[in-house]
């Protein structure tokens, strides 16, 4: 299974519209959340961003979007996001975890520590899981910039099942833990039967919401039928815009809209994954991106339901009614008490 999909069938022909006007598609922004972003430094100073997170953060700002998710393939959000949020913008920048090796792993006291700091999103494993580093995905982009990735193993690198299939105990607490905490579950780069057994067992111990991620990817190589049944199981299924830009056509545009009318549009969220120095920043790359999908016929409800109805709802905002009710209060998680066994 390549990056296109090739198990999919034909996507029906959609004919191409007007698309909406500028001031219409500006406005689909207001509220917005982008759940898959990429700050800098991310994992080497040669990897740069177009411009660093706090003139990010104040773009998604002036767009009137609500937030953006801060995601680090090797270590928490939780500082960053913390100090961008002392700018004093509306716009916020949530925190994550992301459960690779230098996080810790599966590492419960990580997940709970990173939560008592404001991290709204637990990202399954990226570069460090076995599946990730079988399909020379993430990780093999690594070993371009950082000696040790070609190192990696993936007889040793991580899954979420041990050999029976069985979801390992240390990642179901993990998942526990993101349960009490209100947080986003995200599949990460673990293969399509693993992100369905995350959806499977976050869902039994009370996680809210799972996103499976980007599965046009090379990382994850999903098929169609992989996306039904996650879909089915109470995942919501994430494309992402840099999927769509000419360097990876990983998606026809028509078969996504396609993909999107047959799970339901409430059930599929577009995020940027903004990477690289070549893109746009990420609240333009959203725009272009949303502008496209409705080019090739998605409405215009739909397409608030993929960047701020159902993001606002994996990140436990409340329903957008036109006002700035996205203020988040960065020291509830720490009032909490800890649960002791």
């Amino acid at each position: 299974m390549n990056d296109r999909l090739e198990s999919f069938a034909p996507a029906a022909q959609v004919a191409p519209g007007e698309g909406p006007s500028m001031p219409a598609l500006d406005a689909l922004l207001h509220g917005a959340v982008d759940l898959h972003h990429h700050g800098f430094p991310e994992f080497t100073f040669d990897h740069p961003t177009r411009q660093d997170d706090a003139e990010e953060l104040r773009q998604a700002d002036a767009a009137g979007m609500a937030g953006i998710v801060m995601k680090s393939h090797f270590f928490p959000t939780t500082s960053v996001s913390w100090r961008l949020n002392r700018l004093g913008l509306k716009a916020k920048a949530f925190a994550s975890i992301t459960m690779n090796p230098c996080a810790g792993g599966f590492l419960p006291i990580a997940v709970e520590a990173a939560a008592r700091q404001g991290a709204k999103a637990l990202f399954m494993p990226t570069w460090g899981a076995a599946a990730d580093q079988r399909r020379g995905g993430f990780s093999h982009h690594l070993t371009e910039y950082l000696v040790q990735a070609r190192k990696l193993d993936a007889s040793k690198a991580l899954t979420v099942a041990d050999a029976s299939g069985r979801i390992r105990p240390e990642v179901s607490e993990c998942l526990a833990i993101a349960a009490e905490f209100g947080m986003m579950v995200a599949t990460g780069h673990v293969s399509p039967d693993e992100s369905l057994a995350v959806v499977q067992e976050a869902r039994r111990l009370g996680v809210r919401e799972v996103m499976f991620q980007h599965p046009d990817s090379r990382s994850i190589g999903a098929s169609r039928e992989d996306i039904r049944q996650i879909a089915a199981a109470g995942g919501t299924i994430e494309f992402c815009a840099i999927g769509f830009t000419p360097a990876f056509q990983r998606l026809p545009m028509p078969e996504c809209l396609d993909i999107i009318r047959e799970v339901g549009a409430e059930r599929v969220v577009l995020t940027t994954d903004c990477f690289f120095g070549w893109m746009p920043p990420a609240p333009e790359l959203l725009r272009m991106t949303l502008g496209s999908m409705l080019h090739h016929g998605l409405t215009q409800r739909e397409a608030a339901l993929l960047v701020r109805d159902n993001p606002r709802r994996l990140i436990g905002l409340p329903e957008w009614t036109g006002e700035a009710t996205h203020e988040v209060d960065e020291q509830a998680a720490a009032r909490r008490e800890p649960q002791v066994a």
